[in-house]
């Protein structure tokens, strides 16, 4: 299963389609079409890709993660 910000790229890209069809497709194929959406509004809003990044816990002590939002 591809992460939410995956596929919020292919629906920049036009992979989903558009409107209700959208929104139901991504809703079918068992993803939250709100964190979707939130995230290419986000893309849209500031014109910049987010990057996902993964953090093993265990060994991020002491780690600094500076956000630009």
């Amino acid at each position: 299963m591809k992460s939410e910000l995956e596929i919020a790229k292919e629906v920049m890209q036009g992979k989903w389609g558009t409107g209700k069809a959208r929104e139901k497709a991504i809703w079918d194929a068992g993803y939250d079409y709100n964190i979707i959406q939130g995230y290419v509004n986000r893309m849209i809003e500031t014109g910049k890709p987010i990057k996902e990044v993964t953090i093993n816990c265990k060994e991020a002590s002491g780690l600094i993660v500076n956000i630009e939002v």
